[in-house]
């Protein structure tokens, strides 16, 4: 007789291989979204800003972090049409911009995210970014939804930036995030 596997209850009961030499299993699958909300560490930010002219940065985030920061979704409405270019990695020091600390997604929460996180009409100080994506917003009285189904990492100390294209535009966004703690 080969190798078995027997259940972690002590009942003896053991696992089953089926025609295709598949390990037949009943479980529950979670999202990592869940998963990590379940446990703290899923977050918003949420801010309104009208950069004051084009190529303008109007948000700033760094991981400090000791576990990776992935962003999951961009949710935007503009007031014109505007093009949005996603940056990783920018150096520098922000200068010209406001801090907005995350929201905890889970309300029976205290943790926070451990972030620098700023938006502001023109943030400067900033260059040598890698340009990873555009989004291309109508302003068609909806909010569009930007997601990623591996999500934007952003390990410790790195960054996340956004820039506008047009500029002059009002941008109302909501940047979600999750830590990847305990993963």
């Amino acid at each position: 007789m080969g190798f078995q596997i027997e259940d972690g209850t002590g009942k003896g009961y053991q696992a089953q291989i089926n025609n295709k030499n598949m390990l037949t299993v009943s479980s529950v699958s979670r999202g990592l979204n869940f998963y990590s909300n379940r446990n703290g560490n899923f977050y918003s930010i949420t801010f309104i800003v009208t950069p004051d002219s084009t190529g303008n940065c109007f948000y700033y985030l760094k991981n400090t972090g000791e576990e990776d920061l992935v962003i999951q979704r961009l949710s935007v409405h503009v007031a014109s049409n505007e093009i949005i270019r996603g940056y990783l990695n920018d150096l520098g020091t922000p200068i010209g911009g406001l801090s907005r600390m995350p929201i905890n997604r889970n309300g029976g929460s205290n943790k926070l995210c451990d972030c620098i996180a700023e938006y502001g009409s023109n943030i400067t100080g900033l260059s040598g970014g890698d340009h990873f994506d555009s989004f291309h917003v109508p302003a068609d009285n909806k909010s569009h939804t930007y997601r990623w189904e591996a999500g934007i990492m952003i390990p410790k100390n790195r960054t996340f930036t956004l820039y506008t294209v047009n500029g002059n535009i009002e941008i109302d966004m909501t940047v979600t995030a999750f830590c990847c703690a305990g993963l």
